[in-house]
């Protein structure tokens, strides 16, 4: 046995050495919430931020920032990064980011956990960007403020470069936002009326196969019956019509000599008188 062999993971796996905030592909963020090893010291920090987090859920607060400090190298992106995940309610592979933290038990203290759950149950859009990387080359400095603007615009998916550009942007927007309510309606009536024809069409299917079965039985059963109907029966009745004319007319006959005989018999007594 090998000293690698005691180890739960390869000791050889990749890992990425440096957080990047730009990083948000699946695998990474599954790499760094399943890697992510939860101190004692961090635990603390994790509590402190979620009680204050949650606490300020449906009330009004001033209190609308978070300040992180630490040596460099101290983990201080990553933890940000952490946070990010858990307000976001990131999912990954069926997994949200609190599971990685709560069935793993990285955490385990139930009103951590509750908190967090408390936390991430709240819509919340996640903008993670460095500073540095958004700040502009080319006028040397540029005000917090601005950072925070220009992000908030690519965000937004309006242009960051020139804010008046994503202020018209953004005008245009709120213009446009009646025409594309009404074309989600319209969108909305075509497929509604898009089913409909559907089910008709399906209707119309089964009435056609239904008249291909009827025909069939038409052609199988009914006229095969028919014909023999008419040639047997027909004929029968023929038959037994024209013996029927024949019977009357003897019938007829036999009145006819009994009136005969009648009318003669009384004639001969007349004369034998």
């Amino acid at each position: 046995m090998e000293i690698k062999d005691i180890f739960v993971r390869p000791i050889d796996r990749s890992l990425e050495g440096v957080i990047k905030a730009d990083a948000l592909d699946d695998a990474t963020v599954k790499q760094e919430l399943d890697e992510y090893v939860v101190t004692d010291e961090l635990k603390k920090h994790f509590a402190k931020f979620f009680h204050a987090y949650a606490d300020s859920i449906g009330k009004d607060t001033e209190k609308m920032g978070v300040w992180i400090s630490g040596f460099f190298g101290s983990g201080k992106s990553h933890f940000l990064k952490i946070l990010s995940y858990l307000l976001e309610n990131r999912e990954i592979d069926g997994r949200h980011a609190v599971d990685f933290f709560d069935a793993d038990r990285k955490i385990s203290d139930p009103m951590v956990i509750a908190n967090i759950h408390r936390s991430e149950s709240i819509p919340t859009d996640v903008i993670l960007f460095n500073i540095d990387a958004k700040s502009s080359k080319q006028q040397g400095e540029d005000s917090l403020l601005d950072v925070f603007i220009r992000v908030f615009n690519e965000m937004r998916g309006y242009c960051g470069a020139l804010p008046y550009v994503a202020e018209l942007e953004r005008k245009l927007d709120e213009k446009l936002a009646p025409i594309r309510a009404d074309i989600t309606i319209l969108k909305e009536q075509v497929l509604s009326l898009t089913d409909r024809m559907g089910r008709v069409e399906a209707d119309i299917e089964d009435i056609r196969k239904q008249q291909e079965r009827t025909s069939k039985i038409i052609e199988n059963q009914l006229i095969p019956n028919i014909q023999l109907l008419a040639e047997n029966y027909v004929p029968a009745a023929r038959r037994y019509q024209e013996s029927e004319q024949k019977q009357t007319a003897m019938e007829n006959d036999i009145k006819l000599l009994k009136i005969v005989v009648a009318d003669h018999s009384a004639k001969l007594c007349e004369l034998a008188k």
